[in-house]
């Protein structure tokens, strides 16, 4: 094979090679919504950081912007599991979700440690 052929023979199996994953991606999603119709809702999609945000919104009985408060639960159960909450605030910063305490004001324990800024935003 001559050097001009083979860049071009490495592109041409890297497009295959994303190509295969896009459609694996697109086959799971699909499968993912068969298996929410069949199940009546979304729960089996959810972790539980949705959980935590279902029992946040019915113990304060408010409702709050989605992305936020699962950004928010997200930082809680990523902190309760020893992760570093560093790189997951910083994404979620990234991808403009303001998700402190101060923002999503869904516990107030009547102390300055729950109170405004967070430990949780990266």
């Amino acid at each position: 094979m001559n050097d001009t052929l083979a860049p071009s023979l490495r592109l041409l199996v890297y497009c295959c090679i994303m190509v295969t994953r896009r459609r694996l991606v697109e086959e799971v999603a699909i499968m993912q919504v068969f298996l929410c119709e069949q199940w009546g809702n979304a729960r089996p999609e959810e972790g539980s950081e949705h959980y935590i945000a279902y029992a946040l919104e019915a113990k304060t009985g408010k409702h709050y912007i989605h992305g936020q408060l699962i950004g928010l639960c997200i930082l809680l159960v990523a902190h309760f599991q020893g992760q570093d909450t560093g790189v997951i605030g910083r994404c979620l910063q990234d991808l403009g979700l303001d998700c402190r305490l101060l923002v999503v004001p869904v516990v107030d324990f009547g102390t300055s440690q729950f109170r405004g800024e967070s430990n949780f935003t990266g």
